[in-house]
């Protein structure tokens, strides 16, 4: 069954948004997309999914930002300052014309990381307990959607079963 889910779950400290989609499959399929801080803890959120759905594509989306409108992200400065300086080399070396653009530059691999680290036991243990409640809610919706869309789907082919035994019950009589 298709279905989506999505929830937000805060504290003082943090917001953790989960959004998760279910498209049909014979197996279950999980793929997770969340900052390094949260993918680290891949096999509990997917322990989460197995718990709810027994098969599908799932694909679950978490981001997680600081609650004090901090900045989630950090430059690496000496990293985009060694960019710099290589593609100026390229650029001379080359004769290719153009010039170092910055969005370009904090693309790069490595040139932006995020500003919030798990090291800390307490603090990761605060940051996926909010994860996983913001998972479970969003896996709720989904199941609640996905439930929605079987009883829809089922009383469309009942309709037509009931339709094929009028159908059978005309030709009999025939």
């Amino acid at each position: 069954m298709t279905g989506f889910g999505s929830a937000r779950k805060s504290d003082a400290d943090y917001v953790v948004d989960a959004d998760v989609r279910s498209v049909n499959n014979k197996f279950l399929k999980i793929s997770l997309k969340a900052p390094e801080a949260l993918s680290r803890q891949k096999m509990v959120f997917e322990e989460l999914v197995k718990a709810k759905v027994s098969r599908g594509t799932v694909d679950i989306t978490l981001k997680l930002q600081r609650g004090d409108d901090g900045s989630n992200f950090n430059i690496r400065q000496g990293v985009v300052e060694s960019y710099i300086t290589q593609l100026s080399a390229l650029k001379n070396a080359t004769g290719v014309a153009g010039e170092v653009d910055l969005a370009l530059l904090l693309s790069l691999p490595g040139a932006v990381e995020s500003s919030i680290s798990l090291d800390d036991d307490d603090l990761r243990a605060q940051i996926v307990s909010l994860a996983k409640e913001a998972l479970e809610a969003a896996l709720t919706q989904l199941a609640e959607m996905r439930a929605t869309e079987g009883e829809a789907l089922f009383a469309e082919l009942s309709g037509m079963v009931d339709s094929l035994q009028t159908g059978a019950e005309q030709v009999e009589t025939r």
